[in-house]
């Protein structure tokens, strides 16, 4: 009885041993950023370059080259005349491949996500005016790259992704382009 308990902790210590260095190197990492916005095909037909912030969770999977990362954006992109400005907060979930190791790294990134869009609109004729909120949530696309530098705990980032979203008879188009810091990983 004692004998198995010795080899089952033997092959517990093992296993630990074995595992206990990749986890220490797993790179956490949390991203605060902002940047513009640029509207594209038919969403910059009524809408201007606006802005956007993001805050995102990441690991790095260790002995590899590849990460995972979830992040909130918010855009806000002001309306053209008569259009009311066009917000989209977004939550996405991402793969990140590194293409390099060492204290400058390039990257690429790619996943899909929730939208929700919501946009101010206004009409009025004869003196009746009248003005609301329409809010939609859809699925999208987003790919990019981006580099990162690092300086110790605490790094530096920019990237540009573009995003697609599905939305019925006309999708959204836009390319966020945004700068931060990064903590951890």
């Amino acid at each position: 009885m004692r004998v198995s308990h010795v080899l089952s902790a033997a092959t517990f210590a093992v296993i630990v041993s074995t595992f206990a260095p990749a986890a220490a190197q797993s790179q956490v990492y949390l991203g605060l950023g902002g940047g513009a916005t640029f509207p594209v095909s038919n969403l910059s037909n009524n809408h201007g370059t606006g802005y956007n912030v993001l805050a995102d969770l990441g690991v790095h999977i260790p002995t590899t080259p590849l990460g995972v990362r979830v992040d909130g954006m918010f855009n806000q992109l002001p309306g053209s005349e008569g259009v009311g400005s066009l917000q989209i907060w977004t939550a996405n979930a991402n793969l990140v491949v590194s293409l390099a190791h060492g204290p400058v790294v390039p990257y690429l990134i790619g996943g899909g996500g929730y939208y929700n869009g919501s946009i101010h609109v206004f009409a009025g004729s004869n003196g009746i005016n009248s003005s609301g909120d329409t809010h939609e949530n859809d699925f999208g696309l987003n790919g990019g790259g981006g580099v990162k530098v690092g300086f110790g705990p605490v790094g530096l980032f920019v990237e540009a992704r573009y995003h697609y979203i599905f939305e019925g008879s006309h999708n959204y188009e836009m390319v966020p382009i945004t700068a931060g810091v990064r903590f951890g990983g």
